[in-house]
């Protein structure tokens, strides 16, 4: 008797925290939904950039994204304001997700091709644009948003995001070609701008409920990691700049052209997207211990007892190839999952995108007793909107686990 209650509370206690971390990006998901109707224009604490001479623009813009229709108007709007010509739109499409439409716009002269949708839109458009005079901006709408992050893009703020792709300077960034080769030895090649891995990762990536992804964001990578987490470790070798670097089993090994994701957590130990490196990080966990070493590894910093005995390790250099011995493995780009591969080959191609940033040497926050009083107001009514929204939510969860609780209860007294 006393073990079953023990197991209820530690499932009460599980069931809590998942609720509260589900609860809370729920309130964020509403809130980002709403905003629209809200802020018909720009939010007055991004300091806005001024115009600078005319430039032909165009818009590829993901049509499932939650706000890309908004994203459009808003891109419509500043141009009008700016005085530009209005841009070309292009949609992108199940199986055309930017590549092409990115090609065709430069081909028709534009100067500025601006993604709005997620990791994969972007970088779509960026391979279509590589090697070109023609410039990346980036609204971002996907769960990850990996690239705005490490390009430090304000990617919760659509107007900002606008604002610096049309006005602001032009920083090329480097681009990681991957070449992956499946168990019939057919070949093919991918282009990302943020990282590309093979193994744990990837397969986080592919049993995501999509269901969840869709309402949560990153937590139902949360759910799929902890289904994964004991899942055997594979049989690598990794060749890095022509010499070998490790030949042993692994969980995953990644490859990034910078390291930044979630939650401000850094991946990478030193590496940025303008250096011209690219870096492979390898994760060697046997255990829970071990996933467990992983996170205070990356959450934490490298601790002595974890140079004695490495759960990660980071290499560096231009070009990496990774053979797993003929075991396919998962993997993902930029957080797209691609079809299992055996081989992989990567090599860095420095200053290959254009990217359109916000200046290095601005303050781009205006100070709070600059913005005006209908702003804030305003502001008051969004958040009554979100506490609304927020109570509407908790009540359904409240229900859903009072349900789960009187199954669990049920089955122990079975």
């Amino acid at each position: 008797m006393q073990r079953n209650k023990k197991n209820i509370a530690a499932i009460s206690a599980l069931a809590l925290g998942v609720t509260y971390t589900a609860v809370s990006w729920a309130v964020v998901k509403a809130g980002q939904n709403k905003r629209p109707d809200i802020f018909p224009t720009y939010r007055p604490w991004h300091v806005m950039l001024e115009p600078t001479e005319p430039k032909r623009v165009a818009v590829i813009f993901n049509p499932i994204k939650v706000n890309a229709q908004y994203g459009c108007k808003v891109v419509k709007e500043q141009l009008a304001e700016a005085g530009w010509d209005e841009p070309i739109f292009y949609e992108t499409e199940v199986d055309n997700p930017g590549y092409s439409m990115a090609k065709d716009a430069v081909k028709n002269g534009a100067e500025i091709v601006i993604a709005i949708g997620g990791d994969g839109t972007v970088r779509e458009v960026a391979a279509g644009i590589a090697g070109s005079d023609a410039a990346l901006g980036i609204v971002p709408l996907g769960t990850g948003n990996l690239l705005a992050r490490n390009l430090k893009l304000e990617y919760w703020d659509i107007e900002a995001c606008v604002n610096s792709a049309l006005h602001g300077y032009t920083q090329p960034i480097d681009m990681v070609r991957i070449s992956m080769r499946n168990e019939a030895r057919t070949e093919t090649v991918r282009n990302f701008l943020v990282m590309g891995g093979a193994g744990f990762d990837a397969q986080i990536m592919t049993d995501a409920n999509e269901e969840l992804k869709a309402r949560f964001g990153w937590v139902a990578y949360v759910q799929s990691g902890l289904k994964n987490v004991v899942a055997p470790r594979r049989p690598a070798k990794i060749v890095l700049d022509d010499e070998t670097i490790l030949d042993r089993k692994i969980r995953t090994v990644l490859i990034a052209n910078c390291g930044e994701v979630q939650g401000g957590i850094k991946l990478t130990s030193s590496i940025t997207a303008r250096d011209g490196q690219l870096e492979v990080i390898v994760l060697t966990p046997r255990s829970l211990m071990g996933w467990l070493r992983v996170s205070a590894r990356f959450m934490l910093g490298p601790s002595v007892f974890d140079r004695r005995t490495p759960v990660v390790e980071h290499f560096i250099g231009k070009k990496v190839s990774v053979d797993f011995e003929g075991v396919p493995l998962p993997v993902e780009v930029d957080g797209d999952v691609l079809e299992p591969a055996t081989h992989l080959d990567a090599e860095i191609v420095p200053a290959a995108v254009n990217v359109r940033l916000y200046p290095e040497d601005r303050v781009r926050t205006r100070p709070w007793n600059e913005i005006p009083q209908e702003i804030l107001e305003s502001r008051e009514k969004l958040q009554q909107k979100l506490a609304d929204s927020s109570d509407t939510i908790l009540q359904e969860f409240v229900d859903t686990l009072e349900d789960r609780s009187r199954k669990v209860q049920k089955w122990f007294d079975k």
